[in-house]
This record gives structure tokens, sequence and C-alpha cells, in this order.
């Protein structure tokens, strides 16, 4: 599932962009889980907190923060998540490159743009390492498939070592983990091993 965090102090907008993105994903055939945010601080708090997102579809020009100042909060949190930036001026195209942006989107936003920016963030996550990406605690995390050692069935919960020796222990079933692991065109040993 893409999950994609919308960030605009404008509600109305948000709501236009969120209702658009909806119907391209439908169109592609793709699930996808949106949120919306109108400030940039409770964009970063959620990801402060664990919350993480593929896409974010980011203002440039809010009233407390501005995006770009935004943007790089965000970096040095999640340096992985794709940000498109939004915005009805041009004068900050330079400052988008220092925050590593994937893209820039002028408003008023059309829909063939927003699909061809979508259709862009999917293709180069399909390239990247497979995240395997779990709930719990009220929060999501991804974790790249290679840093998984193995998942485990203690009593009611599952546990997922991982190479750090860091253990996760949730609510899941083994069938669902298994149906979520084989889903991917990734090689998963030690998943394997596990059933096998």
């Amino acid at each position: 599932m893409l999950t994609v965090a919308i960030c605009d102090d404008d509600g109305v907008i948000a709501e236009e962009i969120k209702a658009m993105l909806a119907e391209c994903c439908r169109e592609i055939q793709t699930e996808v889980l949106i949120r919306i945010f109108g400030r940039g601080m409770d964009l970063e708090n959620t990801i402060r907190e664990g919350q993480c997102h593929d896409l974010i579809y980011l203002d440039i020009q809010m009233d407390e923060q501005d995006g770009i100042k935004t943007a790089k909060r965000i970096r040095d949190m999640d340096p992985d998540v794709f940000i498109v930036f939004i915005s009805s001026y041009d004068q900050f195209i330079e400052e988008i490159f220092d925050v590593n942006a994937l893209n820039f989107i002028h408003k008023p936003i059309k829909k063939e743009r927003l699909k061809k920016v979508l259709q862009q963030v999917l293709e180069k996550i399909e390239k990247r390492t497979q995240f395997y990406y779990l709930t719990y605690n009220r929060m999501t995390r991804k974790i790249p498939y290679q840093e998984i050692v193995f998942w485990e069935s203690v009593k009611r919960q599952v546990v997922l070592h991982l190479k750090s020796g860091e253990k996760i222990s949730y609510y899941e079933k083994m069938n669902h983990i298994e149906d979520e692991v084989c889903s991917k065109k990734c090689h998963f040993a030690g998943y394997i091993s596990l059933f096998w």
C-alpha cells in the first residue's frame, strides 16, 4: 500500500489533491492511504513518532513554517521519503533541490500532472529496496527486508528479529505475514526457512 501525506495550510486545496490522488490511484489500481496535515510541524511530529510515508506533497508557502524548512527537518528523520513540492510560485525552484525533492507541481494542480508524478514515484519505489511495513503501537515502521532475520510465533504474538538484535513483538497472524512476504518479488530465506 502506498502511504501519502499532503501538507497544505489550505484545507480546500488539500482535499482537492486528496480526491484527485485517490482517483489516480484507482485508475492505476494502486491501494493508497492518504493523510492530510495543515501544518508542517504536525507532519514532522508524526514522522518523529514513527509514522512513515512513501510520498509527501508539501506546500512551500504556509503560515507558521514554510515547506522548505519542513522538508529539511523531514530529511533528517527520513532520507528515503519522496517529497513533491506544490506552489503557485517559481521563485523556490533552486531551494527545493537542497532537500533532494523529487518534483515540483504548480498550483492550480492538474490531475494529469499529479498522475504523472505519482507514476514516477511508483516506478522508483519498485526499484528501491523492498520494505516490510509493520504497524504496532499506533505507528507504522518500514523495515528493509535485508534487515530481517526471521519471524517467530510466541503465544499469541509474532516476534520480528532484526540483524541489529532488536526484537519487535506485535499481534499478527503468521499466515498474513506469509501472504505479505510471498506477494513481494523478493526472496526472503529467513521467512521461508521458518515455515518449511
